[in-house]
């Protein structure tokens, strides 16, 4: 990034002739003024903004299956209780 910036300078120069009264009239010379000189530089502005850049959708699905097997099954224990008649 390149910036732009300027400076003013005055330098004085030592002039010695005699101004004629026309160059003054014309010149508008002697008179109290003002000059303004403007200068301008520029100025890096850095900003942070927040950009969604992807999403993610996360899904779940149940999936039911019945599977059958075949084993033998080599000893089998029932308990038994007895109950009152109602």
């Amino acid at each position: 990034m390149e910036l732009l910036h300027e400076e003013t300078h005055l330098r004085r120069r030592p002039v010695d002739r005699r101004l004629s009264d026309e160059e003054v009239e014309q010149g508008g010379l002697l008179q109290e003024r003002v000059i303004e000189i403007t200068e301008i530089g520029e100025e890096a502005v850095v900003t942070k903004e927040a950009f969604v850049r992807e999403e993610l959708v996360v899904t779940k699905s149940l999936h039911r299956r019945v599977a059958r097997i075949d084993e033998t099954v080599r000893r089998t224990q029932v308990e038994t209780e007895r109950l009152p008649p109602e």
